[in-house]
């Protein structure tokens, strides 16, 4: 996200960015968007509501006989902790898992206390789990008081959403647990920072960073997966942006969308290069035919409608998601 109303957030937190956002429901918000794949930034309105505060969702996959917890933590805010705790006692006691995957996937982060008390169901009292590091200062160790390692197999999900406490649980559960990290290279904000009024303005001033149990820096770096997994291309893509239809001889980006999304609901397309060619032509027909709209050839907002209403389903479905997948595979290889 670039700008909330056009303003920048290029200088702002992530807490101040939402602070940006929120607003009086009913309202609505023009956010600026740039995203992979995109040749240039789209602004998209969306109208305030009341969003529950849930951040820990959990769900079950059976895999080869194996039954294998999954807990999505969203966020790390004030009730994640008692969230989380009650998430797993489920999976644990009442579900009977043999395997658990933590996805933290386009997590900002939040609450340090949050991430501390995740970590608690999974580590012991004597490892450090994340360095303090001050100007001039050796860094500091902060261990915590903990539960003690789990006797089921872990994984952790990040991706480039996964950003400053989500980084830090990640790493922690990687270098002290040896857990496996499955996806991409996480956002890399690993500093803490404070604001002071400076003649009329804002002085905003970094007061330390965090640095993994290993040393590492986050900031700036990320997090790497041990296991590295891309998602299908189509889970990248956003919605087709054109003002007109899509037709034969068109060469631009939404027709390169056009085309993901048409592979990525199996049909089988020569090309996904941006260039609408005779096959695009018989694959959008095709298409056309099997959803019981006119037959054209031309991708006009009915067909597109209906194109990214079947591929939204898809990057839902849990065997789609490859990262999910993998992540799953590594807990018992």
């Amino acid at each position: 996200m670039l700008a909330v109303d056009g303003e920048s957030v290029e200088d702002h937190t992530v807490n101040e960015a939402v602070q940006l956002i929120r607003g009086e429901k009913g309202t609505d918000v023009v956010l600026t968007i740039d995203r992979p794949g995109e040749d240039e930034s789209f602004d998209i309105s969306i109208t305030r509501d009341t969003i529950p505060l849930v951040t820990v969702r959990p769900h079950v996959e059976e895999v080869n006989g194996q039954t294998v917890g999954v807990l999505e933590i969203r966020s790390f805010g004030e009730g994640t902790a008692e969230e989380f705790a009650e998430e797993l006692a489920y999976l644990e006691d009442e579900v009977g898992i043999d395997g658990l995957v933590l996805d933290v996937r386009g997590n900002p982060g939040g609450l340090f206390d949050a991430v501390e008390n995740v970590l608690t169901h999974f580590m012991d009292g004597e490892e450090t789990y994340v360095y303090t590091d001050r100007h001039d200062m050796e860094p500091e160790p902060s261990t915590l008081d903990g539960q003690g390692v789990k006797d089921y197999p872990i994984s952790v999900l990040i991706n480039e959403g996964s950003a400053s406490a989500s980084e830090i649980l990640a790493a922690a559960l990687n270098e002290v647990n040896g857990y496996e990290v499955v996806g991409e290279t996480t956002f890399g904000k690993g500093t803490v920072q404070q604001t002071m009024p400076l003649d009329g303005g804002m002085l905003k001033m970094t007061v330390f960073d965090w640095l993994t149990p290993d040393g590492n820096r986050i900031e700036g770096e990320g997090v790497d997966p041990t296991v590295e997994q891309r998602q299908p291309e189509y889970f990248y893509s956003t919605l087709i942006q054109s003002e007109e239809p899509l037709e034969y001889d068109m060469n631009n980006s939404e027709v390169r969308k056009l085309q993901l999304m048409l592979e990525g609901l199996g049909y089988d397309i020569d090309r996904t290069d941006g260039y609408f060619d005779e096959n695009t032509v018989e694959v959008v027909e095709q298409f056309q035919s099997d959803e019981g709209l006119d037959v054209t050839g031309v991708v006009d907002e009915t067909t597109e409608e209906r194109i990214e209403e079947l591929i939204l389903d898809a990057v839902m479905e849990p065997e789609n998601d490859l990262q999910l997948q993998r992540a799953i595979e590594v807990l018992f290889e």
